[in-house]
């Protein structure tokens, strides 16, 4: 009998003990933040049993910016001390993810978001420094390879006798394509459907970043996608990682995130990711820009 209290004693001691310990101390513990499913597969790809903290050569298979973004976004937590393991929830839409960051339901999404979609959720939602600056930004006007019209397109006339494609959801895209007065805009309700309607050219063309591939080519869903030679847009907008000001842990993952992203920004780790997964692209950068109607601001949209 005095070995079992001595026993339950030493439990009593180490469990108090365990909750006065910082909850970051904890590797068992799992931060849960969300992802569009199909980053999240090519994330999980990518990494191929990796550690995403161990990676240093941002290139390869599957990579691209929203698969090194969850990358980018555990290594500045790690950096600015918070080490709780992150694990990755898919959530069905763009939309959705911005809903559920000023719900409380998701800590934080792993993935970045046009300010101009954070910043009307006011203070439910904290905003980290730009992953991706204003005029960073630069697509393609991808379509199938095999799309005489499209592929031929050289200026805003040609551009103006083709048919696009775009989620309505992902505001900047849709706004700046309407700008750029394509001959038709049409709907779809995600990146697969989109991808799927430009390969078997129900739509002449797509708006994606460019890819690390030869010819800059996109791979997706058994589709291949090609820019249009010569030409590209720049988005008028910077992109942030969204932290749930709601969540429990919210202010804490925020403070963490914000000062490994400023540790990574000054060693030029931001840049050179995006540089490796071909985002940042030096092969179109003499390409031309097209630019849209201006608003009444005056500003390109």
């Amino acid at each position: 009998m005095f070995l079992l209290h001595g026993i339950y004693g030493l439990l009593g001691f180490v469990l108090c003990w365990a909750c006065l310990l910082p909850t970051a101390a904890y590797p068992s513990q799992s931060l849960k933040v969300v992802v569009p499913p199909d980053v999240l597969r090519d994330y999980q790809a990518f990494l191929d049993g990796r550690d995403p903290l161990a990676v240093t050569d941002y290139s390869g298979p599957h990579s691209r910016r929203d698969v090194i973004e969850c990358v980018l976004f555990q290594q500045a937590l790690a950096l600015g001390g918070l080490t709780a393991r992150v694990g990755m929830e898919p959530v069905s839409s763009y939309g959705r993810i911005t809903l559920e960051l000023q719900s409380g339901e998701a800590l934080a999404g792993a993935t970045s978001i046009w300010r101009r979609d954070l910043a009307p959720l006011g203070d439910d939602v904290l905003i980290s420094p730009p992953m991706i600056r204003e005029g960073e930004f630069e697509a393609g006007l991808y379509a199938s390879p095999g799309n005489e019209r499209a592929m031929g397109a050289r200026d805003l006339a040609d551009i103006s006798r083709l048919t696009a494609v775009c989620n309505p959801q992902w505001g900047a895209d849709w706004d700046l394509l309407t700008r750029l007065g394509p001959g038709g805009l049409m709907s779809a309700s995600g990146w697969r459907v989109m991808v799927c309607m430009t390969s078997q050219e129900r739509a002449d063309f797509l708006l994606a970043p460019f890819q690390p591939t030869p010819g800059l080519r996109l791979a997706a869903f058994g589709a291949t996608l090609a820019p249009i030679p010569g030409l590209k847009v720049r988005m008028p907008d910077s992109r942030h990682f969204g932290v749930s000001r709601r969540h429990p842990q919210g202010e804490r993952v925020f403070r963490a995130l914000v000062a490994g992203l400023k540790r990574m920004r000054a060693a030029g780790t931001i840049v050179r990711a995006y540089t490796e997964s071909g985002f940042f692209n030096p092969a179109v950068r003499d390409w031309k820009v097209l630019h849209g109607r201006r608003d009444t601001a005056g500003f390109i949209r």
